[in-house]
């Protein structure tokens, strides 16, 4: 499991999805019930196409959604996933470890250019038309940080705080990390999809 995860960090491998089941197609039914999306945007990565695909055919592809990029290594050991079962108490130990070196500027992909990614998300995303909503999905850490990015209203210069507002010791969504943006009066309202 460790050194799969590596690979899909460093952007060497590129999983598909599951065959969504009777669950899945039924959150999605009612997400797009709930948000009547406009647009459905995501990254380059297989899986985050194979997911926005269940939403619409028409999807757009952002290299701003793409994963950061790093390696296991940068913030944990091998043996911590030598029996390739999943623990979801070592995953979430793992993932904080990884918000710590976000933190720090300790991973493969550099702090600044992450920072660089999330303004260039936001301008995209301040030059689409007010009234419409967009859902954005994808499979990374990215989203954690553009979703608390935009509940700042993309106001805070400080990185350690856009990263710590998410808890990184909670388990991820089941179906897919995402966010629903809907812009109302110079100001983005966030929801998550993962809560319905």
């Amino acid at each position: 499991m460790y050194q799969s995860l590596d690979d899909i960090g460093l952007q060497k491998a590129q999983p598909h999805i599951l065959e969504p089941n009777a669950e899945t197609k039924n959150k999605i039914d009612l997400i797009l019930e709930k948000y009547q999306p406009d647009k459905i945007f995501c990254s380059r990565l297989i899986r985050s196409q194979e997911t926005a695909k269940l939403f619409s055919k028409d999807i757009r592809i952002v290299t701003e959604l793409d994963e950061i990029q790093f390696s296991m290594n940068d913030f944990s050991k091998s043996d911590e996933l030598s029996d390739n079962k999943f623990d979801s108490k070592l995953i979430n130990k793992i993932r904080y470890n990884f918000s710590q070196v976000l933190i720090h500027d300790q991973l493969c992909e550099r702090k600044e250019h992450i920072i660089e990614r999330i303004f260039h998300f936001k301008n995209l995303i301040e030059g689409i038309a007010v009234s419409e909503t967009i859902i954005c999905c994808s499979h990374g850490f990215i989203m954690k940080l553009y979703e608390n990015s935009f509940r700042l209203n993309c106001q805070a210069n400080d990185f350690e705080t856009v990263v710590s507002l998410h808890d990184w010791k909670k388990p991820p969504f089941k179906f897919l990390d995402g966010f629903v943006i809907i812009q109302q009066d110079g100001m983005f309202n966030i929801t998550r999809k993962g809560i319905i």
